[in-house]
């Protein structure tokens, strides 16, 4: 398996748990704090948060529709998904030492 392939792969992978976001960024107001408050009991589920959330769940869908296109043709998007892959790596890098 060359590293091409295994970038398509992986990209493929990430689009199929990625995209079923949109369901949660389409639900019914209604649903959606039942969800929010079955995933964080005792949680008060306002305006702010329900956006917030929406708009959290339309960015990992619209990401994995990215996935699904780079994938396709990884040669020609290869300085695009460097450049995702370093932003990915800064807020990751970030996020473990502070921990």
């Amino acid at each position: 398996m060359t590293a091409e392939t295994g970038a398509k792969w992986l990209m493929r992978v990430l689009a199929i748990t990625t995209v079923p976001a949109f369901l949660a960024a389409v639900m019914p107001q209604t649903r959606f704090v039942q969800l929010l408050h079955w995933m964080e009991p005792g949680c008060e589920v306002g305006t702010l948060l329900t956006y917030t959330m929406r708009c959290l769940m339309a960015l990992y869908a619209i990401l994995g529709v990215q996935f699904v296109i780079w994938s396709n043709n990884v040669k020609r998007y290869r300085p695009t998904i460097l450049s995702i892959c370093i932003c990915c790596m800064a807020v990751v890098g970030r996020e473990c030492s502070t921990s």
